[in-house]
């Protein structure tokens, strides 16, 4: 059998010939091979030039130089091993039936009459649509002999969507942190720049640079990881969405289509809101070049490109923004509006229609968002979580089949390796790198005593010694419990309860949409169209019902309770990625610094606005395109630390 460097040489030379056909497609190609026992290996080939190979127990990358050599030969580079010379590879597909053996000998027999050399912008449609066929590579590699590789049944070489679309998600496009792994870690960039998300210093906080507002400019880790990874995943769905559309396979088209264009429109709209430069209370909208930039989002790069980062693009204005983000969704709505899936994993209708009612709250339609999220909560069939599902030491928040998710991330070891669980779920033994070291997700403290103590929402964080409510939360075990401090989360639990084992505890799902947040964008626009008393009844009703059977609220004034509900709903959705477009959106200060403060000396910064640092500056790598005159001034260290 093929050792383990000949198959990633070989499968690395492939993914050059088949990059050459993606380049001048534009499509992506997914194929797996299952060898060297029972463990599953996933290759994925891309228009970017790269692959990544990924197994539980080993993980190398392995890129290719830009073309072929002088001598004809592809050149890999292939981690660990250096450079290796492989003279050709050859595509075929043969019958399905056809035995192994015979395939091989026919090809070194020269038998083989549709075999195709792999060369730069070859094409070639293996129909393998009726799993009457099966796709087969050989390779020569530099000592003349023939390797053979022969990828199963033909529906196991058809690209899987939902995979490919979860990717674009799931992983960056070079990891180089610890923090690069994804969309998740960009929830985490977002929840610590609030007030309501607080880790502890210890020298393996990942996140500092955001949660301290350091280092935040254009060459620096920090606005290169978010630069990526959004880069990354609109990339990857560019290069994605034309191979679904070209598809002639027997599958739901549409379903897969509908999916990857609202995940991109998520994307578009996450980036907008986080690189829009908004007025604050400690920088100007004039930057060093002298260029005011209020109001410039992201660049709409809805075209594959060929290299890791783009040149020549211009930052797309509110207005413009908004009309790319509408038509991508609409034309989302279509396609999906007689599709089928009931994998939460892709993006449906009501997905859709969520991401149309985040779009109209950034705009101020309130009319429109409270419209689009009425009909998720009529139409849509979720309920609101459960006491005894958000409490759940086994489920909790870490399983998308419950009611009330929408739209959910999978980590699993294979894809975002063991991090979600290491920045977020506290319970854990088996981390190193952040909370087994110490680096606790918290709630503030600010906001833990703002909640009542009959919100069952109170029992998902750590109580302090004494308090009415010390001991009663749900925890996996007393020796972790014991050890971790106050206002601990205990939201996010490892997969299966698990504290041990990473492979159980990494294999979780991240929420990435849930019908709560309908409701609470549901009064919020009843609230600014002046619609007091509904919107007041609204909130009442939901909390009562679902979260707090005492709570009561009495207010008549507008800004009074809209910042109820902002508050309600920054503890709902604590921990998810989804507050600081609130804080940003409506103005917020952040205030981290008071008597009690659980943030430590460095982070406790109060602002009298929204913070500065919630316009996230450009990175170097789209420094040197035309975002270079138009790139939002550095926030970092603009504000001093109080001491409480």
């Amino acid at each position: 059998m093929m050792n383990i460097k000949r198959l990633v040489v070989l499968l690395g030379v492939v993914a050059m010939a088949l990059n050459s056909y993606a380049q001048k497609s534009n499509a992506t190609w997914r194929v797996y091979h299952k060898t060297l026992g029972s463990s599953w290996y996933n290759f994925e080939v891309d228009c970017l030039d790269s692959i990544v190979y990924t197994d539980k127990n080993y993980d190398v990358d392995v890129y290719s130089t830009k073309g072929i050599a002088d001598d004809g030969a592809w050149l890999m580079k292939v981690r660990g091993y250096g450079e290796i010379s492989i003279a050709s590879i050859w595509l075929a597909v043969v019958p399905a039936d056809m035995d192994y053996t015979e395939v091989h000998h026919q090809f070194s027999e020269g038998r083989l009459a549709n075999a195709l050399e792999a060369q730069s912008g070859i094409t070639y449609d293996f129909p393998v649509d009726d799993g009457s066929w099966r796709p087969v590579i050989f390779g020569y590699d530099e000592e003349g002999r023939v390797h053979t590789i022969q990828y199963g049944e033909a529906q196991t070489f058809i690209s899987d969507f939902t995979e490919d679309i979860q990717t674009a998600l799931a992983k960056p496009y070079e990891p180089s942190q610890v923090c690069d792994w994804g969309y998740g870690s960009l929830m985490h960039v977002r929840d610590v720049m609030g007030e309501d998300m607080v880790v502890p210093e210890t020298g393996y906080d990942w996140y500092s640079g955001w949660a301290n507002n350091a280092n935040l400019g254009i060459g620096y880790r920090y606005s290169e990881m978010v630069w990526r990874t959004l880069f990354y995943g609109i990339d990857k769905l560019n290069t994605l969405i034309p191979t679904i559309e070209k598809r002639n396979y027997k599958v739901d088209v549409a379903n897969y289509l509908g999916a990857a264009l609202a995940q991109r429109a998520m994307l578009y709209l996450d980036a907008a809101r986080m690189y829009e430069f908004l007025e604050n209370d400690k920088v100007d909208a004039v930057n060093e070049a002298g260029n005011n930039v209020s109001g410039l989002t992201f660049p709409i790069l809805n075209e594959p490109w060929l290299y890791p980062y783009p040149t020549g693009v211009v930052r797309a204005t509110r207005s413009e923004m908004a009309d790319f983000l509408r038509q991508q969704l609409d034309e989302a709505e279509q396609l999906l509006e007689d599709a089928s899936s009931s994998d939460k994993l892709l993006a449906n209708l009501n997905v859709v229609y969520g991401l149309k009612a985040r779009l109209n709250m950034w705009l101020g339609d309130y009319e429109q968002a409270q419209m689009y999220a009425e009909r998720v909560i009529g139409q849509g069939g979720y309920t609101p979580l459960t006491r005894d599902e958000w409490l759940s030491t086994t489920r909790g928040f870490n399983d998308r089949t419950v009611s009330s998710w929408m739209w959910a991330l999978r980590n699993d070891y294979k894809i975002l390796n063991y991090q979600w669980v290491s920045f977020c779920c506290n319970e854990t033994s088996g981390d190193a790198y952040y909370t087994g070291a110490g680096a606790y997700t918290l709630m503030g403290r600010s906001i833990y005593d703002r909640m009542s103590d009959t919100d069952f929402r109170k029992l998902s964080f750590k109580a302090p010694s004494g308090s009415s409510l010390a001991g009663q939360e749900p925890h996996l075990d007393d020796g972790i419990f014991e050890k971790l401090p106050n206002y601990a989360s205990l939201k996010f639990r490892p997969g299966q309860g698990s504290i041990t084992d990473v492979w159980d505890a990494a294999e979780v799902d991240i929420p990435l949409m849930r019908v709560e947040e309908m409701q609470f964008i549901v009064m919020e626009a009843l609230a600014q169209r002046g619609e007091i008393e509904a919107a007041r009844g609204r909130l009442t009703d939901f909390m009562k019902q679902y979260r707090d059977a005492s709570y009561t609220c009495e207010l008549t004034d507008k800004d009074e309770l809209i910042d109820e509900i902002f508050l309600q709903k920054r503890i709902e959705l604590w921990g998810e990625g989804q507050n600081f477009f609130d804080y940003k959106r409506l103005n917020k200060p952040v205030t981290r610094g008071y008597e009690g403060t659980n943030f430590p000396a460095v982070r406790q910064f109060n602002t009298t606005s929204r913070p500065a640092w919630m316009n996230f500056v450009f990175n170097k790598y789209a420094y040197g395109s035309t975002i270079g005159d138009w790139n939002n001034p550095d926030p970092s260290g603009c504000y001093t630390a109080e001491s409480y």
